[in-house]
C-alpha cells in the first residue's frame, strides 16, 4: 500500500508509509471504539508501548483512564502522533472480570505500570532490544513513606501531581514573569488581567495535565467567561454558557488565555479556535514559565501540522522544537502569527 501511494502521488516511500501506518492505527482504533460502545463499555485505559522510544505525550497518558464518550484521537486516544504505537484497552466493571477474561495480559502490556518508574529500570541489550530489570522493593515493611523517596513521587502522581507539569510558584509570582505581560496588548488593564489569569490557571492546575481558560473583554479588561472545572486532560471544553458569551461579542474584541501543562507552543486547535471565534489575540501560559501569544485569520489543517511535526521529529528534533519548526512552515503559507513573549 505504501509503495502504491508513493508511486501514484509521487512522494517518498517514508512519507507514504507514515501515512499508511498512522491511518491504519486510526481506523483500527475507531473500530475498537465502536465495539466498546456496542458492548456498553464506559471507560478505556490508555496503554503506551514501554521502551526507550516512547513519545513524551504517550508516556504521560500511559495507564490513565478516560470515558469512551470523550475519546478523541490526538488528545486522549490513539493515534497521538504519526507512527503512534499506543493502544486503548477496555476497562471492565470489576478487576475480577478483568482477570477472568484477560489473565496476565494487562501486566504484560504495562498498562498498570507507571512509565517514569518503569523506564528507570530499562537496560538496552547489545542487540538493541530493551530489557526490564525489576527494581528492589523500596517501600519497606513499616508502611511509612520517607521524604525524598521514589514512593513519595509515586504518591504525588496518584494524587494528581505530575512532576513534568509542576509550576515554579515563586517565579510566576515574581516581577520577571509579570513583566512578560506588560506589552502583550496596548491596554495595561488587559495585560494585568492576562497576568492575573495566567497566575490563577498555573496555580490551580499545578502538577496536572488539565487546562483552564479565560476570556477577557479587550475594551474593559474584564474577565467575561472562564472554564476552570474541566476534567479532560490537555483540552478545554466550552460550556453552553461560555459559547453564548463568546457569540455575543463582536469580532476582534475578546482575548483568551489558557495554560499548557506540557509547555508546548500554541496548537493547531488553538489557532483554529482563535479564527473560528474571531478572537483578537490568544495567550498560552506554559507550566515551565514560557508565554506565547498568537493570532489567526485562517483555518489550518491539523493533519498537515502533525505531518510537519513528524518530519522534524524524524529529523532528530525534540517535540518542542519540532512544533516550533512546524508552526514556521504553516506560517509561511497561512495568515497566522505567533511569538514567544519575553
Amino acid at each position: 500500500m505504501s509503495a502504491e501511494i508513493a508511486e501514484r502521488y509521487q512522494t517518498s516511500f517514508f512519507n507514504a508509509r507514515r501515512l499508511v501506518c498512522t491511518e491504519c492505527t486510526y481506523v483500527t482504533g475507531q473500530a475498537e471504539l465502536h465495539s466498546y460502545t456496542e458492548m456498553g463499555v464506559e471507560e478505556y485505559e490508555f496503554s503506551a508501548v514501554l521502551d526507550g522510544d516512547t513519545s513524551k505525550i504517550c508516556r504521560s497518558l500511559n495507564g490513565k483512564k478516560f470515558k469512551v464518550s470523550q475519546a478523541k484521537p490526538g488528545v486522549n486516544y490513539p493515534p497521538m502522533h504519526p507512527f503512534c504505537r499506543s493502544v486503548a484497552n477496555a476497562v471492565l466493571p470489576s478487576e475480577e472480570e478483568l482477570d477472568d477474561m484477560w489473565g496476565d495480559t494487562a501486566d504484560a502490556i504495562g498498562a498498570d505500570v507507571d512509565f517514569d518508574e518503569w523506564v528507570k529500570n530499562l537496560e538496552k541489550t547489545p542487540d538493541g532490544k530493551w530489557k526490564y530489570q525489576k527494581p528492589l522493593d523500596k517501600s519497606g515493611e513499616s508502611g511509612i513513606i520517607e521524604a525524598g523517596s521514589d514512593t513519595v513521587a509515586l504518591e504525588n502522581q496518584r494524587y494528581g501531581r505530575n512532576k513534568d507539569t509542576l509550576v515554579n510558584k515563586t517565579y510566576i509570582s515574581g516581577g520577571e514573569y509579570r513583566r512578560k505581560f506588560d506589552n502583550i496588548t496596548d491596554d495595561p488593564e488587559v495585560n494585568k488581567t492576562l497576568y492575573d489569569c495566567a497566575k490563577k490557571a498555573l496555580t490551580h492546575r499545578n502538577g496536572t495535565l488539565y487546562e483552564d481558560m479565560y476570556w477577557i473583554d479587550t475594551d474593559t479588561g474584564d474577565v467575561v467567561a472562564s472554564e476552570t472545572a474541566g476534567n479532560i486532560e490537555q483540552r478545554v471544553k466550552y460550556s453552553a454558557a461560555t459559547q453564548k458569551t463568546v457569540a455575543s461579542y463582536s469580532s476582534g474584541r475578546l482575548a483568551t488565555l489558557h495554560n499548557h501543562p506540557a509547555s508546548m507552543p500554541p496548537s493547531a486547535g488553538d489557532f483554529n479556535s482563535c479564527y473560528r471565534n474571531s478572537y483578537k489575540i490568544g495567550v498560552v501560559s506554559c507550566h515551565n514559565g514560557r508565554v506565547f501569544a498568537y493570532t489567526s485569520n485562517q483555518e489550518i489543517s491539523e493533519d498537515l501540522y502533525n505531518l510537519y511535526i513528524g518530519d522534524y521529529i524524524d529529523a532528530g528534533f525534540d517535540e518542542f522544537d519540532a512544533q516550533i519548526k512546524a508552526l514556521e512552515e504553516i506560517k509561511r503559507n497561512h495568515d497566522i502569527d505567533y511569538w514567544e513573549v519575553f
